[in-house]
């Protein structure tokens, strides 16, 4: 972690193509009525977007977004609990728990209506907040490349969750390096490698678990907010059950891009959040 001041200080310090420059995000940190510590990375003013993020991520995954939003909006990222700054947790990991995480983050630290971006993991957290707390005050809803219609769940000795049991630093290593498909600064690679390996593997395998394998395709479809659903294509398929699940949904295929496309495609998401929260970027 001791290398993250100065690798946040290196890419805010040039403002991204085309944007403003944002503000440079604080950290605060919040209580979960358990008790546990919620890191969040804080930056800007005006309508609010918590930006979500998925399994093992670090809040700071989303810097880039961060710093295009943050000119017109109060943007806070949240590390969930055992993942990034937040407080470890050894108790189970569920999808209500999590979900409960972010209504205090959203009490805590936006006022007034709220856009909600998820990716992956942090996709289902969104729903899941969505199905138990309903969407009074949603201002819109941004869920990426994530599945929601019903998965049948891997198993055997092959399965994801069976070869990070087994080595969790190996698959961690690899599974960084397929988040993106534009290169990164090695330095990212190695430190976002490093922060997810910090997960106790006990932990991830619990936040595994916590990814319910659907279908949240009702709960999409329920919904009668602006939601868009951005996908790589290899959800293809996913794309158009969200349209025809909820024909007013924004639907975008991002093309060559990993499974973090907001990190191969910046700009172009960063633009989309800002249109559905309501402002042109």
């Amino acid at each position: 972690m001791s290398a993250r001041p100065l690798l946040l200080a290196i890419l805010l310090a040039v403002p991204p193509p085309g944007s403003a420059a944002g503000a440079v995000p604080a950290s605060r940190f919040i209580k979960a009525p358990d008790g546990t510590r919620l890191h969040c990375l804080v930056a800007g003013s005006g309508p609010g977007v918590i930006l979500v993020p998925g399994w093992l991520m670090p809040a700071w995954v989303w810097e880039g977004q961060v710093a295009r939003l943050s000119p017109s909006f109060t943007v806070v990222a949240p590390d969930l609990r055992s993942q990034g700054r937040s407080g470890r947790y050894r108790g189970d990991h569920t999808l209500a728990l999590l979900a409960s995480d972010l209504g205090c983050v959203r009490k805590s630290l936006v006022s007034g209506p709220v856009t909600l971006v998820g990716w992956s993991l942090g996709a289902q957290v969104v729903l899941e907040y969505l199905k138990l707390k309903g969407a009074r005050g949603v201002a819109a809803v941004v869920l990426v490349d994530q599945p929601l219609s019903e998965q049948k769940p891997a198993t055997g000795p092959a399965s994801f969750a069976e070869r990070y049991r087994r080595d969790p630093a190996s698959l961690v290593r690899g599974f960084v390096r397929g988040l993106v498909v534009r290169p990164r600064p090695e330095e990212w690679y190695e430190e976002l490698t490093a922060d997810a390996t910090a997960v106790p593997p006990a932990s991830g395998l619990s936040l595994l678990r916590a990814g319910k394998r659907g279908p949240f395709l009702p709960v999409v479809a329920g919904l009668r907010v602006p939601v868009a659903y951005v996908a790589t294509p290899a959800l293809v398929r996913e794309c158009e059950m969200v349209k025809a699940a909820l024909p007013p949904a924004r639907v975008e295929v991002y093309d060559g891009t990993g499974h973090a496309l907001f990190l191969d495609e910046p700009d172009r998401f960063a633009a989309l959040v800002a249109e559905m929260a309501g402002r042109k970027p």
